[in-house]
């Protein structure tokens, strides 16, 4: 592709070349599909393999990613959100037998692993969504343990600084 002059990202079996006009892309295409299937007897994925302008944006290694008036955005995609909610809904099921320290224990590995993987992208508003979500559902885990209101008279912090409880949105 270099060759070619062609930009390309790659990682493992996924790939991304940059183009600066809809022929240069095409031909490029091409390209790509002599090197894989021709030479190296790898097939494209049909869905996957397509030409885009950046304006309309593509998924690459779990990311969204777009241009528009603003700037380019890249931001966590949304089955990669879903993944993760997933995870932490696992997690802060209801009928378990753990104190909330201990479900705090659970989530910060899952948490900090997610926020240093997507750090890249914007996570201000995402993060600051998915902050809220987890402390709900730590809130609602709290509630169904003790089945008393006592679970709402501990603010934020609480969860953050005495059970240090990772944040998405600070990364902390």
């Amino acid at each position: 592709m270099l060759a070619h002059g062609h930009r390309a990202v790659r990682y493992c079996d996924d790939l991304v070349v940059v183009c600066r006009t809809r022929e240069e892309a095409e031909a490029a295409l091409d390209q790509v599909h002599q090197i894989l299937e021709g030479h190296l007897g790898l097939r494209l994925h049909p869905e996957k393999t397509r030409v885009v302008h950046i304006t309309e944006g593509f998924e690459f290694l779990g990311f969204r990613l777009w241009r528009d008036d603003r700037g380019l955005h890249v931001q966590p995609r949304a089955r990669a959100v879903q993944a993760s909610r997933d995870k932490v809904r696992g997690i802060t099921r209801r009928p378990q037998p753990h104190r909330v320290d201990h479900v705090v224990g659970l989530l910060n590995p899952v948490l900090r692993g997610w926020w240093r993987y997507f750090r890249i992208g914007d996570l201000r508003r995402l993060g600051w969504h998915l902050d809220r979500w987890v402390l709900r559902r730590l809130r609602a885990y709290m509630a169904k343990r003790w089945r008393t209101a006592n679970w709402r008279r501990y603010p934020d912090p609480f969860f953050y600084h005495r059970l240090g409880l990772h944040s998405l949105q600070r990364g902390s």
